[in-house]
């Protein structure tokens, strides 16, 4: 519902006030997101640390709540250096092959994601990721590895 949703408000801003404008409207929708899970997630737990392992329990908590069908693997995980691993089916990139639209947006969605939790916990972790695909069971199924410092 919620990759629908976000597909099809995509493709009203192509139609109806152009395609160039669809990108921008999706990296400010995962901003917004990822800096509303991060202000979330500080609610619940106030005393959450700032730094690179925090970055992974946001990440984690607010995908996996979204996507479940989603693997995590993580390969380092430490204050100054987490490195996460995702495997599996990115719901957007299907919605937005679906309707058309998917050359319009710049993949990974999730890096503005990303960015707000950086901005939101204010660690200036610079990010690094590899985004593959490949098709599996007429499926995009996605790998994305992820790395904080």
């Amino acid at each position: 519902m919620t990759s629908a949703f976000y597909g099809l408000l995509l493709k009203n801003i192509g139609e109806e006030i152009g395609n160039e404008n669809i990108d921008l409207q999706s990296k400010k929708l995962f901003y917004q997101l990822g800096k509303l899970k991060t202000l979330q997630a500080l609610e619940m737990n106030p005393k959450l640390e700032r730094n690179a392992r925090s970055f992974a329990i946001v990440l984690i908590s607010a995908i996996y709540n979204a996507s479940p069908e989603y693997i995590f693997t993580i390969e380092k995980y430490t204050k100054k250096n987490t490195t996460i691993i995702l495997t599996g089916v990115d719901r957007y990139l299907r919605i937005l092959t679906e309707l058309e639209i998917a050359q319009y947006v710049t993949f990974p969605t999730l890096l503005p994601f990303l960015q707000a939790i950086n901005d939101t916990l204010e660690i200036n972790c610079e990010i690094e990721y590899n985004f593959n695909t490949s098709e599996k069971e007429n499926e995009a199924q996605c790998i994305y590895n992820f790395k904080m410092t």
